[in-house]
């Protein structure tokens, strides 16, 4: 394949504006093999076009959860040359989590995903756009997909460790001491997480 890269790349991408969503959906599962493959050859031939493609897609409520991965898996590979293309992304994620618990939403897995995958591709770059989105990912409470992305975003932006802390602090607080949005005794097993996962931010291991 590496003597016939541009070929191979064209071919998939062809077939990106397809009238089957099948189809289109299985560009967007190849693209992160693309760049993974031949990653500077991606980087300054193909990534601007798929993004574009990938960011159309989160408009695509059937499509957002795969795109919403394929993006993260992407930044993985191009590192810094993803930061372009931050503020549509976060706005997409922003959308997404808005949108949790309707009909059509992204799994918040996928798009918890994408933030750490971000958080370990561009760094602090990402540090401006998160300031608003923390609340946000904190809305519904601790899952282990949110838990694994604030461990990243912990050690990969140290900027944004007081506001994750802060949070991650106020959910097991009880009623007394809880903010009026989060007014209900935690069970024991989720304050025990959260002493995990601060934990696991400042040290590096569990509680």
């Amino acid at each position: 394949m590496s003597d016939r890269y541009a070929e191979t790349c064209d071919q998939i991408l062809s077939f990106k504006d397809h009238r089957d969503p099948l189809v289109r959906r299985a560009v967007v599962e190849l693209i992160p093999t693309l760049a993974s493959f031949n990653t500077p050859a991606f980087t300054s031939q193909y990534l601007h076009k798929t993004m574009v493609f990938l960011l159309g897609q989160l408009k695509n409520n059937r499509d957002r959860t795969t795109s919403f991965q394929a993006i993260g898996l992407v930044a993985m590979q191009v590192k810094a040359a993803m930061a372009p293309y931050l503020d549509p992304i976060l706005a997409s994620v922003k959308e997404g989590l808005l949108q949790r618990g309707k009909k059509g939403a992204p799994s918040e897995e996928s798009i918890f995903q994408c933030i750490g995958m971000l958080a370990q591709s561009v760094g602090q770059a990402l540090t401006k756009h998160m300031h608003e989105l923390l609340d946000l990912m904190f809305a519904y409470g601790l899952s282990p997909a949110l838990e694994v992305a604030l461990t990243q975003l912990g050690k990969d932006i140290p900027p944004l460790l007081p506001e994750i802390q802060g949070a991650s602090a106020a959910l097991s607080l009880p009623p007394s001491r809880a903010p009026a949005a989060d007014s209900r005794t935690l069970p024991p097993p989720l304050a025990e997480r959260v002493l995990n996962l601060v934990s696991k931010i400042l040290a590096g291991e569990p509680f």
